[in-house]
């Protein structure tokens, strides 16, 4: 763990970075406020701060309310080291975010002290931090893709098009679904089924750009969020994304059957609804648009993309066979 050391005298500093080396931390030294806050932000932030003496108090003070005000995470723990019998400087060193007080002098074993016991709580603080962090990724991701979920990819889509309505620009919106995924379960077992969904998404996710969302809607379904694009442009990208699902087998194992066989290079392909949605367009009607899409493109075959301009009127579908 990195201590940053915050103080005016050099032989101080010095003296604090020598016994914090010998028990095992990395240090930083900075002689005033605008050299610690310049550390902080260059380098990889440190788990704890002491503050010693800098030209006035009020810097001290200052330099402390700064730290809490650009750093909420991670949490950097405040030592402030000062003189003795000061009720009223302790007072503020705490009010502005400190942490913990020394006295000034004060022996190495105090220090060592109360150093390890901000380092535990830097410590706790992370793996609470990275608990957080894991808990919010199950609650937004589908756990067999890696993919947003359902909700997750729906509020992406009302957040579109809340955007699209403040900027007056469209967002294209497609559903995809696997073509004969109860098939693949059947015949090769629900392994295999698995297997074919989480490759269809890593080949989707592949051929869309960086800031284009995609997030399994159930089963084999697929909901896609295409900022800013007309019917011409999504129509484009659906092909893309088709051809990446089509072009290339699925090497599918099988699990679990009667009659075993090797296992199998099955090609997969996908059907289509594409809408794009404006300003008057609620989520609600854009899901329904592209899911009236999936049922015409499947009623005419394996393999289609149906056009969706409305909630109720389709009015192209085309045959994108894979040769």
């Amino acid at each position: 763990m990195k201590v940053l050391i915050a103080e005016a005298d050099t032989v101080c500093r010095r003296a604090l970075e020598s016994l914090l080396a010998g028990w095992g931390y990395q240090t930083a030294g900075a002689s005033n406020r605008v050299e610690a806050l310049e550390l902080l932000e260059r380098e990889k932030c440190p788990g704890l701060i002491i503050v010693g003496g800098l030209t006035t108090l009020g810097e001290r003070v200052q330099l402390i309310q700064e730290i809490r005000k650009q750093r909420e995470e991670p949490y950097a723990y405040i030592i402030v080291r000062g003189a003795p019998n000061r009720a009223e400087e302790v007072k503020e060193a705490l009010d502005a975010g400190a942490d913990d007080y020394l006295t000034n002098p004060s022996d190495a074993q105090e220090l060592k002290t109360c150093v390890r016991a901000g380092r535990r709580i830097v410590q706790l603080r992370e793996e609470l931090l990275r608990a957080r962090e894991t808990i919010r990724y199950q609650l937004n991701h589908d756990p067999l893709t890696g993919l947003w979920n359902r909700a997750a990819i729906i509020e992406i889509l009302h957040r579109e098009l809340t955007r699209s309505r403040r900027e007056g620009t469209c967002v294209g919106v497609m559903m995809a679904a696997l073509d004969g995924l109860k098939s693949i379960n059947d015949v090769y077992g629900h392994a295999a089924g698995d297997q074919a969904v989480r490759i269809a998404a890593r080949r989707m996710r592949s051929s869309l750009r960086p800031y284009d969302e995609i997030g399994r809607y159930g089963g084999g379904v697929f909901l896609l969020v295409v900022p800013g694009n007309n019917f011409r442009n999504v129509l484009k990208l659906a092909e893309r994304v088709q051809v990446s699902i089509s072009a290339q087998p699925m090497e599918l194992p099988q699990v679990g059957k009667v009659s075993p066989v090797p296992d199998s290079d099955t090609r997969v392909t996908i059907s289509v609804g594409v809408t794009v949605g404006t300003k008057e367009d609620e989520a609600d009607a854009i899901i329904h648009a592209v899911e009236e899409g999936i049922e015409r493109a499947k009623s005419q075959g394996t393999n289609r993309i149906a056009q969706v301009t409305s909630p109720h009127a389709i009015l192209d579908s085309r045959d994108l066979g894979i040769g």
